[in-house]
């Protein structure tokens, strides 16, 4: 029988199942937290390396956080709408 892969690359995108998110265990390394040196065996090419490296933002590097959603006929710009609202004001 196969086993499934636990791992994914550091760049793939993925979300913690909900009793993994609650045991606190998310899978993964974020590549601004490797030394450079590590960076370079894994991405064995320079372009490879730069390609990731086009990714970072200032400080934080590739640390991120997606909202993704996931279903069929979605309206974008009604969800787009409906998080805008959410967002503080300056004066808030």
């Amino acid at each position: 029988r196969a086993r499934a892969r636990t791992h994914a690359p550091p760049s793939a995108p993925r979300a913690a199942t909900p009793a993994a998110a609650r045991r606190g265990r998310y899978e993964g390394v974020w590549w601004a937290a490797l030394p450079e040196a590590v960076m370079r065996q894994c991405l064995r090419s320079p372009a490879a390396l730069a390609a990731e490296q086009a990714h970072f933002d200032g400080l934080d590097g590739d640390r991120r956080q997606e909202l993704v959603f996931i279903g069929t006929r979605l309206d974008a710009a009604a969800i787009t709408e409906a998080l805008d609202a959410c967002l503080c004001t300056d004066d808030e």
